[in-house]
């Protein structure tokens, strides 16, 4: 018999490094319980919703629900957290982590843009060289750890997570994006944007959204990082930092499409 879908997803989220990858962009993982965290789960009539505002008392309070519950997620999201700890909802609200939501434009010659895909031409000649420049963008900051993760569809998330970003207001979330001189998407730079979380699957494509070094030569080939779930091994994808590239030359600007 073949293993469906729902079961994929309870493997595969039995591999996903949570304490490591929560620890750093929440900074502190005891700020999990108040840290809005969504689901995206499939109804009985077939359609998919969000499922908001979940809190948990601890990483292992998550995980144990994400592998036993009989429908586990399609996608998991994470939110900002609420300054007051007794009260979550109506409250002055704190993000430590900004993300970079780069995507190949839909105006490619090539014809996947049509299709919000990437392809290889897309990816090699515009999304990496974008991811390049925003993980040095970030790594010229006063940021602590950047971290580059393949979106699982057309592009990248670059995340960056220090304890001076809680400290930001959202004008200035937003500036830092803006000044990074690549058309990224500016929602999630608002406070109460719900970011999709490494290693979630792309609902719309099965791909895994892995971390990845944009540096290491493997990252040139896209079907190095389309990992479909069954397939997803960790080692292969561990939750570190960006290193430092050991040349901080211009990454050139993509090529007209």
């Amino acid at each position: 018999m073949n293993i469906n879908e729902e079961e994929f997803l309870r493997q595969h989220y039995r591999l996903v490094p949570w304490r490591e990858m929560l620890e750093s962009i929440l900074l502190d993982v005891r700020e999990l319980p108040f840290t809005n965290i969504a689901f995206k789960i499939r109804k009985s009539d077939g359609e998919l919703t969000y499922k908001h505002k979940m809190y948990f008392s601890c990483w292992g309070e998550l995980v144990s629900l994400v592998i036993n519950d009989s429908h586990p997620p399609k996608e998991i999201h994470i939110g900002p957290r609420h300054i007051n700890q007794t009260n979550v909802d109506g409250h002055a609200i704190k993000c430590g982590h900004l993300v970079a939501d780069f995507d190949a434009p839909d105006t490619r010659t090539c014809g996947c843009g049509a299709e919000k895909k990437i392809c290889q031409r897309c990816w090699s000649g515009v999304v990496l060289p974008a991811a390049k420049r925003l993980v040095r963008f970030f790594q010229e900051k006063p940021i602590s750890a950047v971290y580059c993760v393949f979106s699982g569809r057309r592009g990248v998330h670059v995340w960056a997570c220090d304890e001076f970003l809680p400290a930001l207001s959202e004008t200035e979330r937003l500036n830092l994006l803006r000044s990074t001189g690549e058309q990224v998407d500016m929602l999630p730079g608002k406070m109460n944007h719900l970011c999709r979380l490494p290693y979630s699957p792309h609902v719309g494509t099965g791909f895994v959204a892995v971390p990845f070094d944009p540096f290491d030569p493997r990252a040139e080939k896209l079907s190095f990082l389309q990992v479909k779930l069954g397939q997803f091994k960790p080692d292969a994808f561990p939750w570190i930092p960006c290193p430092r590239p050991p040349c901080q030359q211009e990454e050139p600007s993509a090529p007209p499409q």
